[in-house]
């Protein structure tokens, strides 16, 4: 009597086979968990910024096409398109936000065509290397075009006879206070670190602004927090917390000290 025996290999074939794509499947979820890692991580960082620089640009931008007009029980927004900027460019605003143009003095000429030649000669080793998109060029030709258009709005602003407008003061603002800051900052940061008498007296005095900082929101917080007689009284008292001690409770003590 003979016992026949069933063949193994097919089934050992069929469970390799099923062994393997486990372990492709359990590879292709691992690559996918490690690429979306980073992306995890940064998330959070980039909602707080959409939620405090994004969302409120995206925001000004639509009111700026819009007015606002208060109205009884509230305040309504209508939609006027281009209305304000038509104003600000060409109509009743464009004193208070251009200023008062005036015919350039021979030094302002000067300083003018001076720009618009580098300026000029800077597109134009540009386009002479050949390496560019159509994108780019056009950013660049914006570019020369929105710093030469500064360059004259000041010149005329500027000059005798002429009063800038906000653009103009903003411009000033900006530029003169970034360039003595930085220049002021490094200055005195190259200082500390020359062989001077005295420059450990320095550090420590420019390092103090960062530690009074601190001290100065700690005072704060102790006036908001201040259940008996600080601004947040009426808070406190309506939350049922008036005259309260946050020492003399370990949930308080946990709370002030988060």
């Amino acid at each position: 009597m003979q016992i026949k025996r069933k063949p193994q290999g097919s089934a050992q074939t069929g469970s390799g086979l099923e062994a393997l794509r486990l372990n492709g499947q359990l590879h292709s979820l691992t690559r996918r968990a490690e690429r979306l890692t980073p992306h995890v991580f940064i998330l959070p960082a980039v909602l707080v910024i959409l939620a405090l620089a994004i969302f409120p640009l995206i925001i000004s931008l639509y009111m700026s096409f819009s007015r606002l007009r208060f109205v009884p029980g509230g305040f309504k927004i209508d939609f006027v398109g281009l209305a304000n900027y038509r104003k600000l460019l060409v109509g009743s605003e464009k004193t208070h936000f251009l200023g008062v143009l005036a015919d350039p003095s021979p030094v302002g000429w000067l300083v003018f065509i001076i720009i618009a030649v580098l300026l000029v000669i800077s597109l134009a080793r540009y386009i002479r290397r050949g390496k560019f998109s159509a994108g780019e060029l056009v950013w660049r030709s914006l570019a020369t075009v929105v710093i030469g258009s500064g360059v004259w709005l000041l010149v005329r602003t500027l000059g005798s006879g002429g009063r800038p407008g906000t653009v103009v003061v903003t411009l000033i603002y900006v530029f003169v206070g970034i360039f003595f800051q930085y220049v002021l900052g490094l200055g005195l940061a190259w200082l500390t670190t020359q062989g001077l008498p005295g420059r450990r007296l320095f550090r420590t005095i420019f390092l103090l602004p960062m530690m009074i900082t601190p001290v100065g929101i700690a005072y704060l917080f102790r006036m908001l927090t201040d259940t008996g007689k600080g601004p947040c009284n009426p808070i406190w008292q309506v939350l049922g917390l008036a005259d309260f001690s946050w020492v003399n409770h370990p949930w308080g003590g946990r709370a002030g000290r988060s």
